[in-house]
């Protein structure tokens, strides 16, 4: 089964990682048009919402070389307006539409921008929509669905924080997270600010060049990449590990030369390479600790996802921690402040 898994996070890995590509980040304002999953980047608040009817003028390619389709930097929508599926609703918001007869007319049909879920087990509610995950809203609380094989919980929601959904050979239970030092299996059952490898807790960028490493917080100098032959090549394979090294950019011409690193991005007005992701810099770090220790501290959802519909100002984590939350994604998430 480890193997099993371990096989999965490392085709996972190369799927995500396009080594030595380049990337060129355009900045879009307002109202012009761009691509969708392209690299344009709208202004702060914006999106790319696609463009009904593409012009055979207007096009361009990835750098798979598939086409993309284009579209227009707008508002993301705000609660009560209408929207569709393909479209974005303002942060911490969702699309919903009404019942569809068929799976594909809920890309036609009209919705409207709603409150998305943010309530934890346990919390205060008023009906099952507030409630995250699989929760109930059950005499005014979140409370976890009921089970017909009789399971404590079956998603890390179902638990109190602090805790995470144990999946055992009889019964599910939610169980204490698991401290740095103790062991633990690569998942959801270590406690924030850590990670788990080679079955044990360990602190985040604690390991040190040469290391083995999977993910870029592993590292001290968050550069998590294959081994560098003679040559100045990788050393692409599926069997090879990555490593904790030193991160080197490239001061040429990155247009013409690309970037020598992974999570590198090609900066379009100064033609330099940039670290779309410098979570490895003292600040980003010192920021990854604050936003981790206001989770812990207001007992607030210790894995939550910060894409648009989890930022919900009633959740817990932008209720307590959203200072925390901002100067994390300013530190160290690049493309939340590279276009203004």
């Amino acid at each position: 089964m480890k193997l099993l898994m371990s096989l999965i996070l490392t085709i996972t890995l190369l799927s995500t990682i396009n080594v030595n590509a380049t990337e060129t980040w355009r900045c879009i304002k307002s109202g012009q048009g761009c691509f969708i999953e392209g690299d344009d980047i709208c202004p702060k608040g914006e999106y790319c919402n696609p463009n009904q009817e593409t012009s055979k003028n207007d096009s361009s390619t990835s750098r798979t070389g598939n086409p993309l389709p284009s579209g227009t930097c707008l508002p993301l929508i705000k609660e009560g307006q209408p929207c569709y599926l393909y479209q974005r609703c303002d942060f911490g918001l969702h699309c919903k539409i009404p019942p569809t007869q068929f799976p594909g007319d809920q890309y036609s049909v009209e919705g409207i921008c709603v409150s998305s879920k943010f309530l934890m087990v346990g919390e205060n509610c008023s009906n099952d929509s507030e409630c995250l995950g699989r929760l109930e809203c059950k005499n005014q609380k979140c409370t976890p669905q009921d089970s017909e094989y009789g399971y404590e919980c079956y998603m890390d929601e179902d638990c109190p924080s602090g805790n995470f959904c144990y999946w055992g050979s009889n019964k599910n239970l939610c169980k204490p997270l698991n401290k740095i030092g103790s062991n633990c299996t690569y998942g959801n059952d270590f406690t924030l600010g850590s990670i788990c490898r080679n079955n044990k807790c360990i602190e985040k960028f604690s390991l040190k060049n040469g290391e083995i490493c999977l993910e870029r917080e592993d590292c001290e100098s968050y550069t998590c990449d294959y081994n560098l032959l003679e040559n100045g090549d990788r050393n692409i394979s599926i069997f090879n590990n990555y490593y904790c090294q030193k991160k080197e950019f490239n001061s040429n011409d990155c247009k013409k030369d690309g970037c020598k690193n992974n999570g590198e991005i090609c900066d379009f007005n100064s033609n330099k390479c940039l670290d779309s992701y410098p979570i490895g810099s003292e600040k980003c770090k010192s920021a990854t600790k604050l936003r981790d220790y206001c989770f812990i501290k207001n007992k607030c959802p210790l894995r939550t996802n910060f894409n648009v519909e989890q930022r919900n100002k009633k959740s817990c984590n932008i209720k307590y921690c959203e200072f925390e939350i901002n100067n994390y994604l300013e530190n160290c998430i690049l493309e939340s402040t590279y276009c203004k």
